[in-house]
């Protein structure tokens, strides 16, 4: 598995978010995103950033397909919302910078240039 640095070098190559982690049984979970895979489309739209991501995914109804970058290879999934466990927006980005702190940081960078 690669370490947060080579993960996060990796992001910038794809230009796309790292899945740091996922959580069993949630809807990215659920459809195959694995930690370690480079986010780089969500319904056919760019992710660059958390914004982006955030933006897409809260606009969709019932799915979302994912498209990621997983060993230099893009795979592509469906996240079905049905299933998922109801949480604040407070509870997702607590949960987010969590474990996505250097990401954020990352994201700044990306903007800036």
């Amino acid at each position: 598995m690669l370490n947060m640095n080579d993960l996060a070098k990796l992001a910038e190559v794809y230009e796309g978010i790292p899945i740091w982690d996922t959580f069993p049984g949630s809807p990215s979970h659920v459809a195959g995103v694995r930690q370690g895979d480079i986010l780089v489309e969500a319904n056919g739209h760019a992710i660059r950033t958390l914004d982006d991501y955030f933006e897409h995914v809260s606009n969709s109804d019932s799915s979302v397909r994912l498209k990621v970058i997983r060993d230099h290879e893009p795979m592509e999934f469906v996240m079905h919302w049905g299933n998922a466990p109801s949480i604040t927006p407070e509870q997702a980005q607590e949960m987010v910078s969590g474990v996505l702190p250097s990401l954020v940081a990352g994201t700044k960078k990306r903007e800036d240039n």
